[in-house]
């Protein structure tokens, strides 16, 4: 069985539940709501288009997409929890690794998802609100791509976490735990280059410049804080499951 035939094992039973879908829409239809409510306002002059996300970012990549990445990460691990999944999957003709790095393909999916349906949000309150000025497409696409891949130490993290405690509420808390300090160290310029939970927030901030003109994270913020505690977290987590008593 190939990673990609597991990967789409894991996209049905994640579509079965009826818990997925709504995790996936609530955020970009709560960000897009808030920002059609001030799109006739110009916060940034000139830059019409930056006015919804500005609205929408604080909502949604600094609490609810680093929140329900945690929750899509457990919600990946339930069925096996609950119906004692683990023991008849690792009977097929599968690795422990091809498991692990299917689940967390599918979470990355659906944060991509729930990245889209955000982008097209942000495209309808402007087009609603009949902004003129032309739209940036290439930075928008860059902030909202920028967005998606801060969520993988934390999908990376969270999948750990959801591999081994088998309480689907113990996994929220601790997702909880992890994103209530961005209202924090979002405002310390000290320490939130370095907290990965806050890195969706501050992929999306406007800016003049990214990397490659495209993603907006400083070049030692993507190394360390989001490509590097991706690696730590993802070979961590791996390493215990790959180890785990089944």
């Amino acid at each position: 069985m190939t990673i990609w035939n597991l990967v789409r094992v894991e996209i049905y039973k994640m579509y079965k539940s009826k818990m997925t879908i709504q995790l996936i829409i609530i955020s970009p239809l709560a960000a897009a709501v808030i920002a059609f409510q001030g799109s006739d306002k110009e916060l940034i002059p000139n830059h019409q288009w930056l006015t919804p996300l500005i609205l929408m970012c604080f909502m949604h990549s600094l609490f609810l997409l680093p929140l329900l990445t945690g929750v899509l990460a457990s919600l990946s691990c339930k069925h096996e929890h609950d119906h004692g999944g683990w023991r008849r999957f690792l009977t097929l003709p599968v690795k422990r690794s091809q498991v692990y790095l299917s689940k967390f393909i599918t979470i990355i999916l659906c944060t991509a998802c729930i990245q889209l349906l955000f982008f097209i949000g942000w495209v309808l309150v402007g087009k609603v609100a009949g902004y003129t000025n032309p739209m940036p497409l290439l930075k928008m696409t860059g902030i909202v791509v920028s967005d998606w891949i801060a969520t993988w130490p934390i999908a990376a993290f969270m999948l750990f976490v959801a591999t081994k405690f088998t309480s689907f509420g113990a996994v929220l808390v601790i997702s909880v735990i992890c994103t209530v300090p961005n209202l924090m160290v979002v405002n310390s310029e000290r320490f939130n280059p370095w907290y990965p939970w806050v890195q969706p927030f501050l992929g999306m901030m406007p800016q003049d410049a990214g990397i490659f003109q495209f993603l907006f994270f400083t070049p030692g913020t993507l190394l360390i804080t989001v490509l590097g505690s991706f690696a730590f977290f993802f070979v961590s987590g791996l390493t215990y499951f790959k180890h785990k008593a089944i």
